[in-house]
């Protein structure tokens, strides 16, 4: 009974206090802005459209294709069909019991990727390095 006693006179303190006095607005406010200036100041306003679409299988990159030529790429003994089109690339068939990947869609901007877990593939997109080296083919096993 003690504890509920005490209980009792914490809630009583609390309901005759104010949830926010005046200060405390203005400085959620304060924060609320200078939060949302920082990450409109850091984040780029429009992404780059990605050249290559790198692609690795547990942890290894497997290929490097070029997002300019339409084509699928069979991945992992044909599991997982990797689609290019249009400058996007998206995985279209996957055999894992989710498909996360697949409903992610196609993508085109440089940054952007797809991820299977089940399946350990990850898909990301890059701007042209100016290496000149196209790498395609691999496809993993």
């Amino acid at each position: 009974m003690k504890f509920l006693r005490k209980d009792k006179n914490l809630i009583e303190h609390y309901r005759k206090s104010a949830a926010f006095t005046a200060f405390d607005l203005v400085l959620v406010a304060l924060i609320v802005f200078a939060v949302t200036v920082c990450a409109g100041a850091l984040s780029p306003t429009e992404k780059e459209d990605a050249a290559f679409a790198y692609v690795y299988i547990d942890g290894k990159e497997t290929g490097r294709y070029s997002l300019e030529s339409d084509r699928e790429i069979p991945l992992l003994d044909g599991r997982v069909t990797l689609t290019v089109s249009d400058g996007a690339v998206a995985v279209t068939e996957n055999d894992c019991p989710n498909g996360i990947c697949v409903k992610t869609g196609f993508i085109s901007k440089a940054g952007e990727r797809i991820v299977c877990v089940p399946n350990k593939i990850s898909v990301v997109l890059r701007a042209d390095d100016g290496s000149g080296i196209y790498v395609t083919g691999g496809g993993g096993s």
